[in-house]
This record gives structure tokens, sequence and C-alpha cells, in this order.
């Protein structure tokens, strides 16, 4: 099999012929909405075309998100075409991203999926599973939540442009023997996370949230709006020195507070499975397991420039 770049202005065509399984409104949707995103905040994109004799066998691409993330979709088969050997592709891409530059490249799969294989070989690391959840709000709950509400000198402080610093400060402690995805911990910079945060919810509602006990920042809960009344728990986190205080009950239960009084109906998340306690938590105030998928990852910065044989 032979790797071939496809050039930024072949974009669109490569997506539609590449997405050929989507159904036509749907996919032409798909792409415009794809193109549109990398085309209005000039972010990278890089594709790759497998051949063999002559015949286009199989594409993935790798699209740059807010905060320096990449994300990988592919390897997939072309009609009539293989997955056979796609790690050249993926490793052409791979090697495609050291020069681009690209803090760190994700691709999240099925959990079942059979590009597993493809993946390791192309040179990228298994995370973890991941489990998603969905937990459906009504106005009756709210009752209910206000009993997990903090008393006395504690308070809630939204997020604030001019408080980017302090944010970041306390995300990189809440990182601290975390159980969500620790194998990340130091890849990427903590201000290119909170961009990628800030930057998803820039165009939706967005509830962000720092609890306080005095002079001390506790806990912190990010929430963003993805669709009409669907809403996404980006990301929830304790100060270590906090943890073991039930804080966790006391954050779910504000975020699902703000998402109801915003007419959200559906919160999802994703939470590593190893996070069992978060797991458990979520359980509890009515969150059901929908999906699981795999996660890989790649660092472009940790790896050499070597060619790779059979790319151009």
């Amino acid at each position: 099999m032979q790797s071939l770049p496809v050039p930024r202005t072949q974009m669109a065509a490569f997506l539609h012929q590449l997405h050929w399984e989507l159904e036509p409104s749907s996919r032409k949707e798909w792409v415009a909405n794809l193109v549109e995103h990398v085309e209005s905040s000039q972010s990278r994109w890089l594709g790759r075309i497998g051949f063999e004799n002559g015949e286009a066998r199989c594409g993935a691409y790798c699209t740059e998100y807010p905060g320096n993330l990449g994300v990988l979709t592919g390897p997939i088969s072309f009609p009539n075409g293989s997955l056979d050997q796609s790690e050249l592709l993926l490793k052409s891409l791979l090697h495609d991203s050291i020069s681009a530059p690209l803090g760190l490249i994700q691709c999240v799969v099925d959990e079942d999926s059979n590009l597993a294989s493809h993946l390791q070989r192309a040179g990228m690391r298994r995370l973890t599973n991941l489990v998603h959840m969905d937990c459906w709000l009504t106005h009756s709950q709210l009752e209910g939540l206000q009993s997990e509400q903090p008393s006395g000198n504690a308070r809630w402080v939204p997020f604030q442009q001019s408080d980017s610093h302090r944010w970041i400060q306390f995300l990189e402690a809440t990182y601290v023997q975390t159980l969500d995805c620790p194998e990340l911990n130091g890849l990427r910079k903590t201000e290119d996370t909170l961009a990628g945060y800030f930057q998803s919810a820039k165009s939706f509602e967005r509830e962000w949230w720092m609890l306080q006990v005095g002079h001390l920042d506790v806990g912190c809960i990010l929430l963003t709006e993805h669709a009409s009344r669907i809403w996404e728990l980006t990301y929830m986190g304790v100060h270590p020195d906090a943890r073991g205080q039930r804080l966790g009950a006391k954050l779910l239960a504000k975020g699902c507070s703000q998402v109801i009084a915003k007419g959200g109906e559906i919160l999802n998340l994703s939470a590593d499975e190893r996070n069992v306690p978060a797991l458990r938590l979520y359980e509890t105030f009515g969150f059901q397991s929908t999906n699981r998928s795999t996660a890989w990852f790649y660092v472009p910065s940790l790896q050499t420039e070597q060619p790779v044989e059979g790319c151009l």
C-alpha cells in the first residue's frame, strides 16, 4: 500500500467519498459543518489516502480543535476497499502531525472496534475504556437537589475570563491523583485544556462554577449545551485536600440544577471506567450507561521525524 496526502483544497470531496456509508443529506450537512469549523477557525487539518494497485483502499484524517488537540478519524475503507495494512496510512498521518505541530492526538473508537490493532501498530497508545452516560432531568428533581447544596461559608462563583489563571491553577491541582485518564497528566498544557473547554462552549450556553469554602477553591464543574435541551458535563474536579467530604455530590447537584434552570432535559458525560467512585456517584443521581468506547492517544512532540516507508 502507498499513502498519499490529501490537499486541503480537496478536503470536502475527500470527506464525502470517505463517509460514503452516511445518508446523503446527513453526510452533506456533516461535511459542511466540519469544513466550516476548519476554515472559520483556521484549524490544521491533515488527510491521507491509502492506495493499492492504483485504487483508493482507505483513508484517515486528523482535525485540530481548540487547545492544540488533534482528533483522529479512521481508518475507514472506501467502497470495495480494505483496511489491510492500513497501519502505513496511519503512520504517515501521525508522522505529518509531528511537523504540524499538534500537542496531543486522540482517537475514540467503539469498545469492540476492529481498529484497535491498526491503531496500535501505527504507534498510538491505548488510554482507557470510556463509559458514556445520560441522565434525564425534570423540575420534580429540584427539591432533592437542593438538599445537596453547601451551607455555612461556602459559595458558588461563576467563571469569568479574567479569572483564567486562577482556574488553570485549580484544574492542575485537581489532576493530582486523579482516576480519570492519569496517563495524560503533563502531556498537555492546562491552559490548552482550558482553552479547549472554552472554545468548544463559545457558541453555546455555558455553566462553569467554582465552589469556594471561605477563601479556598475546593471544587469546580463545567457544563456546556451542545444541542437543544442537551447538555454535557465537560469536567468536574475536587481539590485533593478537600476530597472525602461529599463535595462531588454537591457539585453534581449544582450542575443538574443549573441545567434544569436553563431548560435542559438531558445531561450526558464520559468517564474513565477506572474511576469507580465517580461512576457510583453518577448512578446515584440517575445517570445510566448508554455505550462504551476505547480512547487512544499519540504525542507528536515525543516522536522523531524519521521518514515512513511508502509515505509521500
